[in-house]
C-alpha cells in the first residue's frame, strides 16, 4: 500500500458523493436504476480494493478501527441491496438518505482517522499539497463554530472546509 493508492480512494469517494447527488434528483425509475447501477460499480470496486489492500494493514495499526470499517462496508452492501430493491418505489427517496448517511460517516471516519493513520505509518506526506497536516472534520468543526456557521452540525468535513476557507 502507498499514498497514492489513499489518494486514489479518497478520490473515489467524491465520484460516489457525486452520484449520491444526482440520485437525490432522480425522479424517474430509469434513472434510478442507471444511478444505482452506477453507484453499486464504484462502490464494489472500491469496497474490494480497501478490502485487499487497505484494511489489512490498517487492523494490524489499530484493530478496533480495520474491524469498524469491515461492519461498515457490510453495512453499506445491506443498504445498497436495499436501494436497488426501492427503485421506482415510494421511499427511495428516504433509501438514498439512509445509505448516503452511513457511507458518509464511513468516509468521514477512513479521512479524518484512518487514512492519516496509515500515511503517518508508511511515511507518507500528509493528503495536503503544502505539507502541513490536513485539518480533521472536528478541527474544521471548532473553527465553524468559532465563525458561527450556520448549519455546521450537518456538514461533511469538505462542506465545513470550504464554509471556514480552510
Amino acid at each position: 500500500m502507498d499514498a497514492e493508492l489513499l489518494n486514489t480512494l479518497e478520490r473515489q469517494h467524491r465520484e460516489v458523493e457525486g452520484i449520491f447527488a444526482e440520485l437525490e434528483k432522480a425522479e424517474e425509475a430509469d434513472e434510478q436504476q442507471r444511478l444505482v447501477a452506477r453507484l453499486e460499480s464504484s462502490l464494489s470496486e472500491h469496497m474490494q480494493i480497501e478490502e485487499t489492500d487497505v484494511y489489512p494493514e490498517l487492523a494490524r495499526l489499530d484493530a478496533e478501527m480495520g474491524e469498524e470499517s469491515s461492519i461498515e462496508h457490510g453495512l453499506a452492501r445491506s443498504g445498497l441491496a436495499q436501494l436497488k430493491s426501492m427503485v421506482g418505489k415510494p421511499g427511495f427517496g428516504a433509501a438514498v438518505a439512509m445509505l448516503q448517511a452511513g457511507i458518509a460517516h464511513h468516509v468521514e471516519e477512513e479521512e479524518n482517522e484512518a487514512f492519516p493513520k496509515l500515511r503517518k505509518a508508511i511515511g507518507a506526506p500528509s493528503a495536503r499539497r503544502d505539507g502541513r497536516e490536513e485539518p480533521t472534520r472536528d478541527e474544521l468543526y471548532e473553527l465553524a463554530k468559532e465563525q458561527d456557521v450556520p448549519g455546521r452540525s450537518s456538514m461533511t468535513k469538505e462542506e465545513l472546509a470550504k464554509a471556514t476557507d480552510r
